[in-house]
């Protein structure tokens, strides 16, 4: 009886509709927060899960290389340089580091590890998430979107206890209970996928952009069933 593994990543863009349980609400209300937010606290204040480092490349998906608290504010609440006028001559101003907390606005995509696991004793290919990465956008000088950097990875089965105290909003029914893990769980997020295991580990965008990109991206999901498909003869 054989099984089979598929390492792949993908990326959901928060902005989209079916994505909105993982980027609102912005600020909190009703009692809830932004995933963000929740997992803010966790690392910051409850200290689990772990957060674990990107990396020299910013692509190790290993976890690790666990970071301690100091680390993660570091990361989460950067300072900046402030320019403020001298006490001795209001003329020449002085920098002063000051607290730049990224806010979820900021965060508009998250990077999925994922494994697809098929079982043939019962006959099926599972999707199981392993981790995690918020992105936050990052902009030049002139304010415009140069690309996406992942702050840390987060292993999932560490983050499944947050994320099920971070309530979404139901808009079939303000009294009925739903969590931001039960919608992760239940896949009902919009995604494309930026790379799959491979012997050179390259990543889509290495080779290919824009449409030809997402085609790509598309490619690969249809190769999920020819994969899936001959391990039933193995």
């Amino acid at each position: 009886m054989c099984s089979s593994c598929k390492r792949v990543w993908r990326v959901l863009d928060l902005r989209e509709k079916a994505n909105h349980p993982f980027y609102f609400p912005l600020e909190p209300g009703q009692g809830r927060r932004s995933p963000l937010d929740v997992i803010r606290q966790a690392l910051l204040k409850d200290g689990t899960p772990t957060a674990y480092a990107l990396g020299a490349m910013a692509n190790d998906g290993s976890f690790s290389h666990p970071m301690l608290r100091g680390e993660v504010d570091s990361v989460l609440n950067p300072k900046v340089n402030v320019w403020t006028p001298s006490f001795d001559d209001p003329e020449i101003p002085f920098p002063v580091a000051e607290p730049d907390p990224i806010t979820a606005v900021q965060v508009t995509r998250d990077q999925i590890k994922e494994d697809w696991v098929f079982e043939k004793q019962r006959g099926v290919m599972d999707e199981r998430i392993i981790g995690i990465a918020p992105m936050k956008e990052v902009r030049g000088e002139d304010g415009e979107l140069r690309g996406h950097a992942p702050l840390f990875r987060l292993y999932d089965p560490e983050l499944q206890h947050v994320l099920a105290n971070a309530e979404k909003f139901n808009p079939r029914n303000d009294g009925g209970r739903t969590t931001v893990d039960q919608w992760l769980e239940s896949r009902r997020f919009s995604s494309f996928l930026v790379t799959e295991s491979n012997a050179r580990d390259r990543r889509i965008r290495e080779h290919a952009q824009g449409l030809d990109a997402l085609l790509e991206g598309e490619a690969m999901k249809e190769r999920r069933f020819p994969f899936e498909h001959g391990l039933w003869n193995c």
